[in-house]
Formats: structure tokens, sequence, C-alpha cells
């Protein structure tokens, strides 16, 4: 099995901690971001097959992240996934229209988050 670059970015442990463990039956090699500046280096630095972005980031916050990847010739294809407690329709259609592949509101269902990641990490 091919080992995929995955970049969680969350700005709570416990809640980084939480999509690892639910993913970790997948060969994935997880970079961790805290803030959206942090995740916009790993994801320029590194070659990424999927990232997994929250919306409430100290700082930027992950509608602007959003941005900045679609922007960039070398992230725009990158495949996004958010999970966020932001559960406004506004919020999750914003995040549809910049080209997320799916928006997870916490607590969230941990099976339905692997089998989107996936899908779409291959």
């Amino acid at each position: 099995m091919t080992t995929r670059d995955v970049l969680i970015v969350e700005d709570d442990p416990l809640s980084a901690r939480l999509i690892e463990l639910a993913l970790r039956s997948q060969p994935y090699q997880f970079h961790l971001a805290h803030d959206g500046k942090t995740a916009l280096k790993i994801a320029n630095k590194n070659s990424l097959d999927l990232i997994l972005l929250d919306l409430l980031l100290p700082g930027m916050d992950g509608i602007d992240v959003l941005r900045q990847l679609k922007a960039k010739r070398r992230t725009a294809s990158v495949p996004v996934v958010v999970i966020t407690s932001k559960k406004r329709a506004q919020d999750k259609q914003t995040a549809l229209s910049l080209g997320v592949k799916a928006y997870f509101i916490k607590p969230y269902d941990q099976k339905e988050l692997l089998r989107v990641c996936l899908s779409l990490a291959k």
C-alpha cells in the first residue's frame, strides 16, 4: 500500500488526535498545523494527497486558508474536507463553492469520515 500525505489543520490538539484515530487504519503520513499560516507553509512544501481543514483557526480563518490553497497551482487540486463546529448553511455553502469535497460538523461520524477520505486520497 502506498502511503498518502494528509494535512490536518486543527487548532485543538484533542480534535486533531481524534481525526488521526479515525484514519489510523490507513497508510497515511500525517502533517499537523495548528493555524492557517502554518498550514499554508506545510502545503507549499509537501506533496499532499488530502487536507482536513477546520474553519475556526487562530489568526487566519479556514475560509481564507481554503481560498489561498485553491489560488495556488501546487495546492489547487488537493482535495479538502472541512471538519468544523460551524453549523450555518452559509458557511457550508461558502466552503463548497470554493471546492471543498465534504463538510463535516463536529461531532462527526468517524466511519463516514474514513469512507470519504478513502474515496478522495487515492
